[in-house]
């Protein structure tokens, strides 16, 4: 097997008594190496190399079609109430009409169980993660592509699918925003991101910050936030608050 923890294939074959073999059999084991410690989630600058998001990506991409092996790999038991409510309150306001039900499945259980890197956050931060990607993309994620750009900004990294026009966007969006602020190059780079792709910033976590920053935000462009591009100039606001700590 290679190294780390991660989704890993198993192999086995079986002999009688007199050296008769079995056909080989294999299957899918989630490895999780104990050893690693463990990040907090949107608590820091560049959340981590610790955990593999690709494998995260496979997991959460094939969850409703392999519950068990997902469900296990998170730690997590499942619960049909809560499903059901995350069907009714999240993934009802999402555009979902022409998606199937295991890309439906997916969403809503990222939105109730999560993945290891992001298990701590709560329902309502999960699915904001996913109204900011369908904000960013003008979609929402159904490929094992689409979710690791998702979980690339929900560990504060940039997503590798990037728009130039989405880019360019937020740029000019940032002009405004940083007034006032002393900003360095990397605190311009990482407001970008969270602007254009909604990338999890260190002060999202806090309540003040945030609601320090909708106040410069509703005193810079006169009036309130309203939807996904809004609150994540917002968050770059309450980011740049944050620096100036």
């Amino acid at each position: 097997m290679s190294k780390g923890s991660g989704i890993k294939k198993i192999y086995a074959q079986f002999f009688t008594q007199y050296g008769v073999s079995s056909r080989a059999t294999s299957t899918e084991i989630v490895l999780v190496d104990n050893a690693t410690s463990t990040p907090a989630v949107l608590g820091v600058k560049i959340l981590n190399n610790q955990y593999d998001l690709k494998s995260e990506a496979r997991l959460i991409h094939k969850s409703q079609l392999e519950k068990g092996l997902y469900l296990r790999a998170i730690g997590k038991k499942e619960n049909k109430t809560s499903e059901q409510h995350g069907l009714r309150k999240y993934i009802a306001n999402l555009p979902v009409s022409k998606l199937n039900r295991q890309q439906i499945g997916a969403l809503n259980n990222f939105v109730i169980y999560g993945t290891r890197s992001t298990t701590k956050l709560s329902w309502n931060m999960r699915f904001y993660l996913l109204k900011s990607y369908q904000s960013a993309f003008g979609r929402i994620p159904v490929s094992a592509e689409d979710w690791l750009d998702l979980l690339m900004i929900a560990n504060g990294q940039a997503p590798s699918n990037q728009k130039t026009s989405r880019s360019a966007w937020a740029q000019g969006r940032l002009n405004a925003l940083t007034k006032g602020f002393s900003v360095t190059d990397d605190m311009t780079r990482h407001a970008l991101m969270i602007v254009a792709y909604g990338v999890a910033s260190p002060s999202d976590q806090d309540d003040q910050l945030q609601k320090q920053a909708q106040l410069k935000y509703e005193n810079e462009f006169k009036r309130k936030p309203k939807n996904q591009d809004d609150w994540n100039q917002v968050r770059a606001i309450a980011y740049f608050l944050f620096e100036e700590r």
